[in-house]
């Protein structure tokens, strides 16, 4: 990890880790593209981290981002990349390790119209 200021960029996605005390920041869209950097923002010393995890999902923007307190963990879903739209969802742990992990998790796959989508593991 290193200290970092997020670069400018739109659409990117935001959540508060409550256990860590930080907001967790990822991807977005600038002018060189999708991104797919991690950023924490620490409030106690008012500074940017890149997490830089070794396991990251692809550049995106328009995805959706929320902590899950039960997990301790910051959840990302889908999102809109350069190939299209993304269907898929990342855990994020901030307190696995120094560095931080993101593991890949499940996406979500659509039966017949009249059948609520089902997990289907990635």
């Amino acid at each position: 990890m290193g200290l970092y200021a997020p670069s400018q960029r739109t659409s990117p996605a935001m959540a508060y880790d409550l256990r860590s005390d930080r907001v967790i920041l990822f991807g977005g869209a600038s002018t060189a593209g999708y991104l797919n950097d991690t950023l924490g923002y620490d409030f106690e010393t008012n500074t940017w981290t890149n997490i830089d995890p070794a396991v990251k999902p692809p550049g995106r923007a328009y995805h959706a981002m929320a902590y899950d307190s039960g997990s301790d963990r910051v959840i990302l879903f889908s999102g809109s990349s350069a190939a299209g739209p993304l269907n898929d969802t990342w855990a994020y742990d901030f307190r696995a390790s120094a560095e931080g992990i993101l593991l890949p998790g499940f996406s979500m796959t659509h039966g017949p119209t009249t059948s609520p989508p089902t997990l289907g593991r990635t």
